[in-house]
């Protein structure tokens, strides 16, 4: 196999990706990488995407990353890139395009929780929607009879199951950059206030409510609950999600004024707290059912 060029380029190759280390790369992103720097370090035509990435696999520190399919929707193997140490949250968001890290992950990211998980949650923002559902009481008390609908995404890498949801169009003033606690590179995730109305949309995916109040608690000396009242009425949710998000917001000790807005915005519905409670108590004050003892 005629890679002479490349031998000659090794310690640039290596230089360049160092710089960026630690890192991980779609095949895509290779291939580009390859075109964009054909001219400038002098690769002969006959050099294709494959036998790129095969030399760089052979002959440097790019490891090839195998993310097997493993939910009820098998997608097949999906194959990434690394240098340097390979980090799960990077690995997270190289998954799928447009994703950033959310839910539970995100609560770990924001130090709202000490978990360190082996399950990631990685969110794909899709185009703006909004619920349409028509709403009633028995349709709501029927829908959280059950157990919280989860998605049929997965996939294992690295000792580490990834989830993948398909999420609400998400504005750039709701993300943040944050640090991975593995290697201190940027991750996207959720911002805080986006965060906390998340993991009281879908509990299951946040610890349950017991880990839920805690993130409350310990995202009060930062949280802005004016932003996040407005991220909520924004994504028009057809439940009553303010009744259950002020709740937590008065259970966690926030000022009066910070849950006074949500009060004022109590639907004629009863809801939830979550899903497929079992013994539950009833908080006429939020028109909402708690688990037992959790009032």
């Amino acid at each position: 196999m005629r890679q002479g060029r490349l031998e000659k380029l090794k310690p640039e190759l290596d230089a360049w990706f160092s710089e960026r280390a630690p890192a991980i790369y779609h095949e895509e992103a290779l291939d580009n990488l390859l075109e964009m720097k054909r001219t400038e370090w002098r690769i002969p035509n006959y050099i294709g995407r494959r036998r790129f990435i095969n030399y760089l696999l052979e002959n440097t520190s790019l490891t090839q990353i195998e993310a097997l399919s493993v939910g009820n929707r098998r997608e097949g193997t999906i194959l990434r890139y690394g240098w340097g140490p390979v980090d799960p949250f990077l690995l997270g968001l190289a998954l799928r395009k447009r994703s950033y890290a959310s839910h539970s992950t995100a609560m770990l990211l924001h130090g709202l929780t000490d978990q360190l998980p082996q399950t990631l949650f990685m969110t794909t923002q899709q185009r703006p929607w909004s619920d349409s559902n028509s709403l009633s009481q028995a349709a709501i008390t029927q829908a959280f009879s059950k157990k919280q609908r989860e998605s049929n995404t997965a996939y294992k890498a690295l000792n580490y199951k990834y989830i993948i949801l398909e999420g609400r169009f998400t504005d750039s003033s709701e993300l943040s950059s944050l640090r991975s606690p593995q290697s201190n590179s940027p991750v996207l995730a959720s911002g805080l206030e986006r965060t906390l109305v998340d993991i009281c949309v879908r509990p299951s995916y946040s610890g349950g409510v017991f880990q839920i109040l805690e993130s409350y608690k310990r995202a009060r000396a930062s949280a802005d609950t004016k932003k996040l009242l407005s991220i909520l009425t924004s994504h028009s949710f057809s439940y009553p999600y303010q009744q259950a998000i002020g709740f937590y917001l008065e259970k966690a000790g926030y000022p009066e004024t910070d849950f006074a807005p949500f009060r004022q915005m109590i639907s004629a519905y009863d809801f939830y707290l979550a899903y497929g409670l079992i013994e539950t108590t009833y908080v006429p004050k939020w028109r909402l059912y708690v688990p037992r003892g959790f009032e």
